[in-house]
């Protein structure tokens, strides 16, 4: 396990983490579908996330990634920045608001809110290459 990269202690409201940029290719997608459905035991099937036919049916333009994968990269960004005290006990809550596409740069953002009694709040946040905001919520650790 890696040590912490920031002393969450030193951060103040308004500090931004170093985004985090992520081009999500079809074959990602495709094999998170593929994960998912062997982690459930149960078939691949056909639907908007591995097949555009599918996707297109319910109007979409092309097929669309799972709202985990969005949850995926804002955890790394909070691992990677944090380490052990994200591990140890960090909290992450978000809302999917936009879908990322297969094929999209999706860019994963951290904004301290307070660092206040013993926790570190921040916004976070994903979006895609021209700043659609895919993913929205809230990340908390202790410091």
């Amino acid at each position: 396990m890696k040590s912490s990269r920031i002393d969450p202690a030193s951060l103040a409201p308004g500090d931004e983490l170093t985004p985090l940029r992520k081009r999500l290719t079809v074959e990602q997608v495709t094999a998170f579908e593929d994960c998912s459905a062997a982690l459930m035991d149960r078939p691949v099937m056909r639907n908007i996330h591995n097949d555009p036919e599918q996707a297109r049916a319910v109007g979409l333009h092309r097929p669309i990634a799972s709202g985990m994968i969005s949850v995926s990269f804002l955890n790394e960004l909070l691992r990677e920045a944090f380490g052990e005290p994200w591990y140890a006990g960090g909290h992450l809550s978000v809302a999917f608001v936009s879908p990322l596409y297969a094929g999209d740069e999706a860019i994963a953002h951290a904004r301290v809110i307070v660092p206040e009694n013993g926790r570190l709040t921040l916004d976070v946040w994903t979006e895609n290459g021209t700043g659609t905001k895919l993913a929205v919520g809230k990340a908390e650790l202790s410091v």
